[in-house]
């Protein structure tokens, strides 16, 4: 008799397993079913099939965002879109995953995914620019450059312990970088892309700037010096007088036409060009002096392997580095009028204007207000 009582017992207890297992199915079939009609009916799919026109012309977008989204956040039983809940259906995932799904967490969002700085710590700047090496098998080697400070690269990324970031020379020290790509076709050829050149910040873009070696050697292939645009200025450039402490040091700005200085200074002695001539009168009603460099240089053996210190003078700034040039120097330093010879000029440094393709020295404008004392420096013997 108690055998046929618990064998009745459990029979009971599994139909009742296997009915709430049952129910379950039903249940999940019948919200399925539901909203699979709430699908069908939905007043949206009137709009599902009409064209672009015809969707302007009612104020809807171009295309089914809108009805999509609808679709994808509708209660699957009311066939409605209930904003209150499904707003508070996000906030208990995001604290359920805040909780206990780590593992799900982006760069930066908790303490087990924060970031740790990498470097370069020398220079400020958000990164705009970062490029594998593709010529690198290991994955090794990174190209990375931001809004100011240039152009980096680091041989050894996978160690987490590294900073060694190298300072890329070549190129503008303190540039924007904007991109950095390489050619698909000649992995040895990189392009930076760098920012505006025309703005009165510090850090100033300079064109497109082009490697062939792989990033070893870097040249301005296209725009970025024109005759209105400052094309290099940084407070952190300079010229420098390395033999008396009480010179300098100045700071310059980049001519719009040959190279660009880089962050390897070109030390060599300050020569003071001398063309001879005082009788070039020019268009602008200065006159001429014999450091102008409108002539050709008859100093041309003291000149040879130095830096030429020019005058402004009357005669386009193009010419005074050429005849430097063929002169034989390294570099040239133009210094501004400050002589009171017009009244609508200052002292000021500016971008030297003009163009000439065989010009291959770099030259810069430093303030007139240091003419006087640079010379006397000269002549002195420093």
């Amino acid at each position: 008799m108690k055998l046929n009582k618990q064998i009745t017992l459990f029979s009971l207890l599994f139909i009742f397993i296997v009915g709430l297992s049952n129910y379950d199915n039903i249940l999940f079939s019948y919200k399925r079913s539901v909203h699979s009609d709430n699908l069908k009916n939905s007043l949206i799919k009137s709009t599902y099939k009409l064209n672009k026109s015809e969707r302007k012309k009612i104020s809807l977008p171009p295309n089914q965002y809108q009805e999509k989204m609808w679709e994808l956040s509708m209660n699957p039983i009311t066939g409605k879109t209930e904003i209150d809940n499904l707003f508070e259906t996000q906030y208990e995932m995001n604290k359920s995953r805040d909780q206990s799904v780590k593992s799900f967490s982006v760069p930066g969002e908790s303490e087990e995914m924060k970031w740790v700085s990498r470097g370069p710590n020398n220079v400020g700047g958000r990164t705009k620019g970062l490029m594998f090496d593709p010529n690198d098998e290991n994955d090794e080697t990174v190209f990375a450059g931001g809004v100011s400070g240039g152009l980096f690269k680091n041989s050894n990324i996978s160690d987490g312990n590294t900073s060694e970031w190298i300072h890329i020379k070549g190129i503008p020290e303190n540039i924007p970088v904007s991109s950095i790509v390489y050619d698909p076709n000649d992995l040895k050829t990189f392009y930076v892309g760098t920012g505006e050149s025309y703005t009165g910040a510090e850090a100033l873009g300079n064109g497109l700037w082009k490697s062939t070696d792989a990033g070893e050697t870097w040249a301005n292939v296209f725009g970025g010096k024109s005759k209105t645009e400052t094309v290099y200025r940084s407070e952190g450039n300079y010229v420098k007088v390395t033999n008396n402490d009480n010179l300098g040091p100045y700071t310059y700005i980049g001519a719009a036409f040959g190279p660009s200085l880089t962050s390897d200074p070109i030390v060599a002695n300050l020569i003071m060009a001398d063309d001879n001539d005082t009788s070039n009168g020019g268009t602008e009603g200065a006159t001429g002096t014999k450091m102008d460099a409108c002539q050709g240089l008859i100093n041309g053996t003291q000149i040879s392997g130095n830096i030429a210190f020019i005058e402004r003078g009357v005669c386009a700034f193009v010419d005074k580095v050429k005849n430097a040039q063929n002169a034989g120097a390294v570099a040239v330093i133009v210094v501004n009028r400050n002589d009171g010879s017009r009244t609508d000029y200052t002292s000021a440094p500016f971008t030297m204007g003009g163009s000439d393709s065989s010009i291959n020295i770099p030259s810069v404008m430093i303030s007139g207000n240091v003419a006087t004392q640079l010379k006397n420096a000269i002549n002195s013997g420093t």
